[in-house]
């Protein structure tokens, strides 16, 4: 596992994209397959709360004087939005919980688009009554916006998801 995957492990976690029932089984193979295998991965093998395993991982992903934000730091913003709409597409939030944390987390962040362009989304899907016409049609949009974040996390999100299917079906 290079550093650049555990950083973008750090942003699912940090979006709730991704928790123990993803990264326990992750970990598991890792340590079955490697003879030493990384003291982050077993101490992440151990822990549920989300908290605890983005300490861990940022750990490993970042030097102590080193942020997510030292890095690219749009790249990483429009992961933690890529994060946000494939828990839309998951049918985890709502197109409106959606545009509200995505609006809320781009407030003062530099994401490609300011904070007002979702926001302003959420009032005309309120203001719509919820259309589903108007939120394929939002959908779209954002999904152009972030397409390229969203396949770079998805491909990740992918793998992590094999293992919470084989993770679901042992624990029946």
């Amino acid at each position: 596992m290079d550093r650049e995957t555990a950083r973008r492990m750090y942003v699912m976690l940090d979006a709730g994209l991704i928790c123990y029932k993803h990264y326990y089984p992750w970990c598991d193979s890792i340590i079955e397959k490697i003879e030493e295998p990384p003291v982050w991965i077993i101490e992440l093998s151990t822990v549920k709360y989300i908290g605890d395993a983005k300490i861990i991982v940022h750990e490993y992903a970042f030097s102590f004087e080193e942020t997510i934000y030292d890095h690219d730091f749009l790249r990483y913003n429009k992961y933690f939005l890529a994060c946000l709409y494939l828990r839309y597409e998951r049918n985890e939030i709502s197109w409106a919980t959606f545009l509200f944390e995505a609006g809320r987390y781009s407030d003062g962040m530099e994401c490609g688009v300011n904070c007002e362009y979702f926001f302003e989304m959420l009032t005309s899907y309120e203001n719509s009554l919820y259309s589903s016409t108007l939120e394929n049609s939002q959908s779209k949009d954002v999904y152009v916006f972030i397409k390229n974040s969203i396949d770079d996390v998805a491909d990740l999100y992918n793998g992590f998801q094999k293992y919470f299917i084989e993770f679901v079906q042992k624990e029946g």
